[in-house]
């Protein structure tokens, strides 16, 4: 802590003898008091708490007495002076780290030691990096500090004996230092305003780029996704206008083979063969299966798959499966093999909804591979996911490759190219979403002339802890 006589203030004029004043100033003899009569209140720093900060630093409570005394009416650009007192290097470090703001300091060079006022300017300069305060060195015996060595080495602003600061001198430079400091301080403030300018510029454009980047990314990934979506839409008009019409198209023709034997005299009234019947009739069915599963697609997109699961036995349902398709793949001259672990738990979830599961997994395995595959049926407890069973539906057919395999369960991914037949591209994908909404996942393994295996998680019925995790 500073001692008490450090501290600001000001000396009133009646506790200062005036010839004791005379007798021990050290301003020349020119050095004039104010005049009589001057308003004390023009002058009191106390009343004033804008004014200008003057750090007196000197060994000698004199100095501080004579330079208050001389100083007292002082006023610039309508501040008065306030003084602060420090009377060794050690005060005057502390008192400057408190007051960075101070405009002007007169620093006596030689206190305690002969060079502790430069002590206290070099601490200025190098430690506290203020370049704003005033350093005016003051000295009573500048023999011992030459002037032209302390003005190179240290950063000062002027240098003066104790004999040449008269009142007049003493006011211009204290004039110039508050000019100075208050020119140098609005250059400072500047410059920083302008660096803060510049970093807030700095910091916008970078904003600014990134946002840039981050819409570029944005409206590429749109793009491309529209391109997927034009690409999805060419895929759907193409199985309108062929998938669909082509039944039409047949039962256009027989209707104007008949229409024709009318204008030809021949009779209407003849039996049409049994084969042309049938051929009209699995032609509608086609077509309507295909508008039931366009309907059902936008409404599994718009709500979702809707399940009502109920615990069931998985081998039954199985064999019930494989004998509603046996028939078909006689015709075709394929293998149906079925494995199905013993003792499995009941299987827990929408039976109609699992069916057309199976059923869409068969089906493609005949549509897309030749007569005289194997289609083999695997079911047991999966090993990766407790309360889970593991249902697989494996070919050993034509396969696929990767690229087309990878985006096999979206949304219109047709069979593959130069197939006879080539549904909607919907099975599956209502596939996944029911494997989905029962919590499982679903996945398929092929490469090309070596089969293709799906296989899909299902859950069964939790007998220790009640509901599976599908309802749960």
């Amino acid at each position: 802590m500073l001692s008490e006589r450090s501290l600001t203030s000001d000396i009133d004029e009646q506790d200062i003898d005036e010839q004791d004043v005379e007798d021990r100033l050290l301003f020349a003899d020119e050095l004039v008091l104010p005049a009589e009569g001057a308003s004390a209140a023009n002058g009191g720093s106390r009343q004033d708490e804008n004014a200008w900060k003057i750090m007196l630093v000197d060994d000698e409570p004199s100095v501080h007495q004579a330079t208050k005394v001389a100083l007292k009416f002082f006023r610039f650009e309508g501040r008065s002076l306030r003084f602060m007192s420090a009377y060794s290097e050690a005060e005057a470090k502390q008192l400057i780290a408190q007051n960075p703001d101070t405009v002007l300091m007169l620093l006596d060079v030689i206190m305690k030691t002969q060079n502790a006022g430069l002590q206290v300017a070099q601490y200025i300069r190098e430690t506290l990096k203020n370049r704003r305060v005033r350093i005016v060195l003051r000295t009573g015996q500048p023999g011992q500090v030459p002037e032209e060595s302390v003005v190179i080495n240290y950063d000062i602003n002027d240098y003066k004996t104790k004999l040449e600061l008269t009142q007049e001198k003493l006011f211009t430079t204290i004039v110039s230092s508050i000019r100075a400091y208050r020119d140098l301080t609005a250059l400072e403030d500047s410059q920083t305003a302008l660096a803060n300018a510049n970093l807030a510029l700095e910091t916008f454009n970078q904003n600014l780029e990134e946002r840039i980047r981050d819409r570029t990314r944005l409206l590429a990934h749109e793009v491309e996704e529209r391109k997927k979506a034009e690409a999805a839409l060419k895929l759907y008009i193409h199985a309108l206008t062929h998938d669909l019409r082509n039944p039409v198209t047949g039962m256009n023709s027989v209707f104007e083979s008949l229409l024709n034997r009318e204008f030809s005299g021949e009779p209407l009234a003849t039996e049409l063969p049994k084969s042309l019947l049938t051929r009209m009739k699995s032609g509608c069915d086609r077509q309507l299966k295909m508008i039931g599963t366009l309907l059902e697609t936008h409404d599994i997109e718009v709500r979702g798959v809707v399940l009502d699961p109920q615990p069931f036995a998985i081998e039954p349902f199985i064999a019930e499966i494989v004998e509603d398709w046996q028939l078909r793949c006689e015709k075709k001259r394929l293998t149906l093999q079925v494995e199905v672990a013993p003792d499995l738990p009941l299987l827990e979830g929408d039976r109609t909804q699992l069916w057309r599961v199976f059923e869409n997994l068969i089906d493609n395995a005949i549509k897309y591979n030749p007569p005289g595959i194997t289609i083999t049926i695997a079911i047991g407890l999966s090993e990766q996911r407790p309360n889970f069973i593991h249902c697989m539906l494996s070919d050993n057919g034509v396969g696929m490759p990767a690229q087309q395999s990878g985006r096999l369960f979206q949304l219109y991914q047709r069979g593959q190219e130069g197939s006879p037949t080539r549904g909607l591209g919907l099975g599956l994908y209502v596939c996944r979403r029911i494997v989905e909404a029962h919590g499982g996942t679903i996945r398929v393994s092929s490469r090309p002339n070596e089969g293709s295996q799906f296989c899909f998680l299902l859950p069964f019925e939790d007998t220790d802890g009640g509901a599976s995790s599908l309802l749960s």
